[in-house]
Parts: C-alpha cells; structure tokens; sequence
C-alpha cells in the first residue's frame, strides 16, 4: 500500500525514470504540402539522473527514445514511423505536499521511414514508399505530476507534461513540429 507523502526529505541524488505515453488526432500542416489529418501514437522511455541543489529542487540529465507512429489520412504518406534519441537537461521542484513541477529541453537525432500511397502516372504507378529521413529534433517539455511514497527513498509519480517539438531536415522547407500533451508514469529512488 502507497502513503502520500507531505514532506521532502533531505537527499542528494535522485536516479529514477518514466514511461510515457501520447494519442494525437489532428490537422497538421507542413510548409511544403497542404494541410492533412493524422493520428499519432507516441511512446518514450527516459532514464535520468538528477542531483538536489536545494532541499526541494532537482537538476539532472536524462536519456530519452522515443518510438512514434503516425497514420496518416487524405495524404501521400499513410504512415510514418520514427526512432529518436535525444539528451535531456531537465530542473524539477517538489513541494513539500507531494506535487512536483518538471521542465526539461531534449536535444537529439532521429530516424523516420514514411510508407507511401501509390501514385498514378502516365506509364504506371510510382511508389513514394520507404524514404528514409534523419532529422535533428529539439523538444521543450513542462509538467506537473504527484510524488506518491512507497517508502521513504522510493516514490511512484505519474504525471502530465505539454510538450512541443520541432524536427528539423536537411531541407528546410520540410522542417516540421508537433505539440500535445504527454501522460507519464515515472518511478524514482532518493539518494543520501
């Protein structure tokens, strides 16, 4: 059985993680194409360490994948899947009654396959599948989430976090972002 917990105690390090999870279903557009309707799937996993610089705040770095799948509708491309590393420098603030504020700035590559529609043409169908992109993705992140106490170095703290995130490629008029809210289930150990 969980406790919550209603006060920090001193610690110098925190190692923990999360486990996050995104359904979008929007209109996007891209600067190079008209506008389309997609729906995204978006998974990430992020280890990440942090030390205390004071009782309640925490300035750490973690590692994030991220796993994305959007199905597109009405376009060219009918599916787009993505693989992405990224750095991610984040600050956290607990309140002494459970609840935490989180900000992070992700830096990293990523590697997309969009699967394509069969064009018609004069001599035949051309094919636009299996294009391979690399793209350098920079992602900002906010949140906030609750710190619930197992024990008094083990927490569970789920938590949601607005996160916007810009994928730039070789050619820049294909630069894209994406926006949305992201659910996260993370577990933390507190370190004297």
């Amino acid at each position: 059985m969980c406790n919550i917990t209603f006060s920090q105690n001193k610690h110098n390090f925190l190692l923990g993680g999360g486990l996050g999870f995104r359904y979008t279903s929007d209109n996007s557009s891209l600067e190079s194409y008209n506008s389309h309707h997609n729906q995204e799937y978006l998974l990430q996993v992020n280890p990440a360490a942090g030390y205390f610089i004071t009782k309640n705040l925490v300035v750490g770095i973690g590692v994030e994948y991220s796993y994305d799948k959007t199905n597109y509708i009405n376009y060219v491309y009918y599916s787009y899947r993505e693989n992405g590393f990224s750095l991610a420098p984040f600050v956290r603030l607990y309140t002494p009654f459970g609840l935490f504020i989180h900000g992070e700035f992700d830096y990293g590559n990523s590697k997309s396959l969009l699967n394509g529609r069969p064009i018609p043409g004069t001599t035949g169908f051309s094919t636009t599948s299996a294009r391979y992109d690399y793209n350098k993705v920079i992602r900002f992140s906010t949140g906030i989430g609750y710190r619930i106490k197992v024990n008094e170095v083990l927490g569970i703290e789920p938590s949601i976090r607005y996160i916007s995130s810009k994928f730039n490629e070789k050619d820049p008029k294909n630069d894209f972002s994406r926006k949305g809210l992201l659910i996260d289930i993370g577990m933390v150990y507190f370190i004297k």
